[in-house]
């Protein structure tokens, strides 16, 4: 392998663990398009390899914040364990509809709930309710709905798990952004075990993103603790419009006749 490709991996690895900690996500969404056009590398592959790349990374960021005690354990198993069921549902959906679609799906979506956040922010309860059972049915309500988007989008569900978190359950989104992080852990198992059963997961360029990726997420989640709720909100919805833009514009792009 060219040692340049090693090193744009662990470059590449910095950035995707930074924006997992920072923002709560898996990385995928950036992940599988840096596999897939920029190494070049084929489709199952890209999926497979930044799948499994999902756990240690998340991991490596929620280390941080557990040593704060913002995670919210029983709410991330809950979320995780009903995500999972529903997320099976969502990838068998998107059989029924053509890529262009789920993204230009995907990027209204990330623009809706950019904006819904950024009407949440200034009303956001700092004190989460007390009804146990209220709160494990809101935990299935949003297990459900992000894994149905994770699988149906092909995304890793963070960049709805935290909007939902803080709107649903009204966390403060530093408990909403390290929850989802956990979540992301636990999703991830089950298609990271199965890839790699089937030999479709690229170990070396996995150790390689991999190297980078736990080093930013502890950098992001650091970054995350220190920064004031309001300003912190504010950031990710500017991130959802990121994403959105992102989707669109390649869509756009691909849709674009070539002279």
């Amino acid at each position: 392998m060219d040692l340049l490709i090693p090193a744009v991996c662990v470059i590449f690895g910095f950035i995707v663990g930074t924006l997992s900690g920072r923002f709560g996500i898996g990385g995928a969404i950036i992940t599988i398009p840096f596999f897939r056009i920029i190494l070049g590398v084929d489709g199952h592959t890209a999926i497979a390899t930044a799948l499994p790349l999902t756990i240690p990374t998340a991991l490596a960021g929620a280390l941080v914040f557990h040593k704060k005690g913002l995670i919210k354990y029983e709410t991330a198993l809950v979320v995780g364990l009903s995500g999972v069921l529903f997320s099976v549902l969502g990838a068998y959906l998107t059989a029924f509809f053509t890529s262009g679609s789920l993204m230009l799906m995907s990027s209204v979506m990330f623009f809706a709930l950019a904006y819904i956040m950024s009407r949440e922010k200034g009303e956001i309860e700092t004190v989460e309710s007390s009804a146990i059972f209220g709160k494990t049915l809101s935990s299935v309500f949003i297990g459900c709905i992000a894994g149905f988007v994770s699988g149906f989008f092909g995304i890793g569900g963070g960049a709805v798990l935290v909007p939902m978190l803080v709107i649903v359950q009204k966390l403060p989104i530093k408990k909403a952004i390290p929850t989802s992080l956990a979540t992301m852990a636990i999703y991830a198992i089950p298609g990271s075990l199965t890839h790699y059963a089937l030999g479709n997961v690229n170990t070396e360029l996995l150790a390689f993103v991999l190297m980078g990726s736990i080093v930013g997420a502890h950098f992001g989640a650091e970054a995350t603790v220190r920064e004031e709720e309001k300003k912190l909100s504010t950031a990710f919805s500017v991130f959802l419009v990121f994403l959105g833009l992102v989707l669109l514009v390649n869509e756009l792009l691909r849709m674009a006749p070539i002279f």
